[in-house]
């Protein structure tokens, strides 16, 4: 079952709990096309999106953390590139095998699961931050 966002996510941080519901917005986004059968174009749109928003989210995170001197920011850029290369392997056997159920099913459950792990155990921790700021 994919993940959703929810209150005990928030950062307080207005641009990335907005970011954050983002990221789950179009993990949903992918799962209805393939749900749907809007095949591989609708599948790769969503996909590019979520590459390129995921750097724009991460540099934002990561900026927060380091001006507000988060604990956490280390772990956390380390998560992200982490991330991303489990992103880039995803990609490359999207692009070579195409819209397999089972491969967007892979992805939307490794992503959604990653997501909720990231931002519970690491991404909160920017609340505390924010809050003595």
């Amino acid at each position: 079952m994919l993940a959703s966002w929810n209150e005990s996510m928030t950062t307080g941080v207005p641009e990335v709990d907005s970011q954050h519901k983002e990221l789950f917005r179009q993990l949903a986004l992918l799962t209805d096309a393939m749900k749907n059968g809007q095949g591989r174009t609708k599948i790769e749109e969503i996909l590019d999106f979520l590459g390129d928003y995921v750097l724009q989210h991460f540099a934002a995170e990561e900026k927060h953390m380091d001006e507000m001197a988060c604990p956490a920011a280390a772990a956390n850029k380390l998560a992200h590139g982490e991330f991303c290369a489990t992103f880039k392997k995803f990609r490359q056997r999207f692009d070579e095998v195409g819209a397999q159920s089972s491969l967007v099913l892979e992805i939307c459950d490794t992503l959604s699961k990653w997501l909720v792990e990231h931002i519970g155990k690491i991404d909160t921790q920017l609340a505390t931050c924010h809050a003595t700021a």
